[in-house]
Protein backbone atom coordinates (compact mmCIF):
# COMPACT_ATOMS: atom_id res chain seq x y z
CA UNK A 1 0.00 0.00 0.00
CA UNK A 2 1.24 3.59 -0.62
CA UNK A 3 1.74 5.94 2.34
CA UNK A 4 1.32 9.62 2.03
CA UNK A 5 4.13 11.84 3.44
CA UNK A 6 4.33 15.57 3.50
CA UNK A 7 8.04 16.20 3.32
CA UNK A 8 10.86 18.95 2.36
CA UNK A 9 11.44 18.68 -1.34
CA UNK A 10 14.84 17.86 -1.14
CA UNK A 11 13.86 14.48 0.90
CA UNK A 12 10.73 14.08 -1.72
CA UNK A 13 13.08 13.39 -4.56
CA UNK A 14 15.66 10.78 -2.91
CA UNK A 15 14.38 7.92 -4.95
CA UNK A 16 16.82 5.29 -3.34
CA UNK A 17 14.46 5.24 -0.18
CA UNK A 18 11.34 3.67 -1.91
CA UNK A 19 10.22 1.43 -4.47
CA UNK A 20 8.18 3.70 -6.36
CA UNK A 21 6.85 7.58 -5.75
CA UNK A 22 5.20 10.68 -6.69
CA UNK A 23 5.15 13.51 -5.41
CA UNK A 24 3.12 17.38 -5.97
CA UNK A 25 5.39 20.70 -5.01
CA UNK A 26 3.30 22.40 -2.12
CA UNK A 27 3.23 26.24 -2.47
CA UNK A 28 5.29 26.39 1.34
CA UNK A 29 8.08 24.55 -0.59
CA UNK A 30 7.63 20.89 0.85
CA UNK A 31 5.95 18.23 -1.52
CA UNK A 32 3.28 15.81 -0.66
CA UNK A 33 4.56 12.23 -1.61
CA UNK A 34 3.29 9.11 -2.17
CA UNK A 35 5.60 5.95 -2.24
CA UNK A 36 6.27 2.47 -1.75
CA UNK A 37 8.96 1.10 0.45
CA UNK A 38 10.97 -1.91 -1.14
CA UNK A 39 11.95 -3.02 2.89
CA UNK A 40 9.87 -1.91 6.38
CA UNK A 41 13.78 -0.79 7.62
CA UNK A 42 13.44 1.69 4.45
CA UNK A 43 10.40 3.46 5.88
CA UNK A 44 10.89 2.81 9.34
CA UNK A 45 14.35 5.04 8.48
CA UNK A 46 12.70 7.49 6.07
CA UNK A 47 10.19 8.45 9.09
CA UNK A 48 13.20 9.03 11.41
CA UNK A 49 14.20 11.92 8.85
CA UNK A 50 13.39 15.03 10.48
CA UNK A 51 10.89 16.83 8.45
CA UNK A 52 9.31 14.19 6.95
CA UNK A 53 5.10 13.92 8.34
CA UNK A 54 3.16 10.88 7.65
CA UNK A 55 -0.55 11.55 6.83
CA UNK A 56 -2.75 9.00 9.13
CA UNK A 57 -4.94 6.71 7.72
CA UNK A 58 -8.40 8.11 9.09
CA UNK A 59 -9.21 11.81 8.91
CA UNK A 60 -5.75 14.45 7.97
CA UNK A 61 -5.12 16.57 10.78
CA UNK A 62 -6.16 20.57 10.54
CA UNK A 63 -2.10 20.81 10.01
CA UNK A 64 -2.49 18.68 7.20
CA UNK A 65 -5.55 20.50 5.69
CA UNK A 66 -3.75 24.07 5.76
CA UNK A 67 -0.58 22.23 4.00
CA UNK A 68 -3.03 21.12 1.69
CA UNK A 69 -5.31 22.99 1.02
CA UNK A 70 -4.09 24.32 -2.54
CA UNK A 71 -5.12 20.63 -2.97
CA UNK A 72 -8.51 20.76 -1.83
CA UNK A 73 -7.66 19.97 1.25
CA UNK A 74 -10.83 19.76 3.37
CA UNK A 75 -11.51 19.10 7.64
CA UNK A 76 -12.73 15.46 7.97
CA UNK A 77 -11.44 14.76 4.88
CA UNK A 78 -9.38 11.22 5.39
CA UNK A 79 -6.50 10.40 3.71
CA UNK A 80 -8.04 8.21 0.98
CA UNK A 81 -10.24 10.88 0.24
CA UNK A 82 -7.41 13.14 -0.45
CA UNK A 83 -6.11 10.76 -2.69
CA UNK A 84 -8.94 10.32 -4.71
CA UNK A 85 -9.48 14.23 -5.01
CA UNK A 86 -6.19 14.90 -6.05
CA UNK A 87 -6.10 12.25 -8.54
CA UNK A 88 -9.67 13.52 -10.72
CA UNK A 89 -8.54 17.58 -9.91
CA UNK A 90 -5.11 17.62 -10.67
CA UNK A 91 -2.71 16.30 -13.73
CA UNK A 92 -0.39 13.10 -12.36
CA UNK A 93 -1.89 13.19 -9.13
CA UNK A 94 -0.68 10.84 -6.77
Amino acid sequence: MKSLYIAPQSIATLAHHFSESHYLCLPDGRALLSCTFAKAEHQDRFEDIDGVDALPVGPITADHVKALESFGAKAGMTTRELRKHIRKNYHGGI
